[in-house]
């Protein structure tokens, strides 16, 4: 009965927040680039590569899809939610004395993470926010051949985002653009809906 009771409750307060027209609910999806998985990948592959025989060359990146959601807290300015976020890493693994390609090695990573966003303006069409984001990162290397170069590898983590300044611009179909440092990039833009 307290299941039902507790069930009942969550669909009439939602029904309320409709029916006034309080659409504070959000989804979105955005993608940005250079996140702290993309550098600190980067980065490394570029120091370690004079200790190995071979060079690592072409780094490429997908960039960081992002799927998050939010809830309203209190007055609606703070939200919490959660993200989602699919980053990957691709290079090519060429051999030092014959300059030919060996490999290419893939790096995926998969970051879940609990979020905080403070609106500091609180305006139907128009807003600036902050956003924190503490998270677990899920990361696999592969290679496509040449195993033996380096055994594939778990590079688990904990992660974060801090993005001071976020805005989002529109009615129920927002444009979204975050400015920091973190799993999902230094620069990220998307949409977001909200009901």
């Amino acid at each position: 009965m307290k299941n039902i009771n507790f069930l009942f409750a969550i669909i009439t307060i939602f029904a309320s927040q409709k029916a006034f027209g309080q659409k504070k609910h959000a989804f979105s999806v955005s993608y940005g680039i250079l996140s702290n998985d993309q550098i600190v990948s980067g980065i490394t592959e570029a120091l370690s590569s004079p200790l190995q025989s071979h060079d690592v060359k072409n780094i490429r990146s997908l960039g960081a899809l992002a799927l998050s959601y939010y809830m309203p807290v209190n007055n609606g300015r703070l939200m919490l939610g959660a993200s989602a976020v699919f980053d990957r890493l691709d290079a090519d693994i060429v051999n030092r004395s014959t300059n030919k390609k060996e490999s290419k090695k893939s790096i995926t990573a998969i970051t879940v993470a609990g979020e905080g966003k403070y609106k500091y303006t609180n305006n139907p069409q128009f807003n600036i926010y902050g956003l924190v984001g503490v998270g677990y990162t899920f990361g696999n290397a592969s290679y496509d051949t040449n195993p033996t170069i380096e055994d594939n590898a778990n590079y688990n983590h904990f992660n974060f985002q801090f993005s001071p300044l976020g805005l989002e611009y529109g009615t129920d179909f927002k444009g979204i653009l975050e400015l920091g440092i973190g799993y999902k990039g230094i620069a990220s833009a998307g949409v977001q809906y909200n009901f």
